[in-house]
């Protein structure tokens, strides 16, 4: 939905929009900070990251101005 899809598997964050996507960050579910990229200008990333099997919320500022913010399952930490 709102042409963003988010996704993990293996240790790798996904996410592809239908527009520029100028910053990405994952939270846990306390707030904290996960992993992030600050300046994207693309329209698909990959970042390889380590985290505990949980909800994490996954937040988007797209180059148009506009934020989505995505919930992702994590179900076993197979990160690098």
């Amino acid at each position: 939905d709102n042409g963003v899809a988010v996704g993990y598997n293996l240790g790798t964050l996904t996410a592809k929009a239908s527009e520029t996507i100028a910053s990405i960050f994952m939270y846990d579910l306390q707030g904290r900070l996960v992993c992030g990229k600050p300046f994207v200008g693309r329209a698909a990333i990959s970042l390889t990251i380590s985290c505990v099997p949980g909800v994490y919320m996954v937040k988007i500022k797209l180059g148009s101005g506009g934020t989505i913010v995505k919930k992702i399952f994590v179900s076993r930490n197979l990160s690098c």
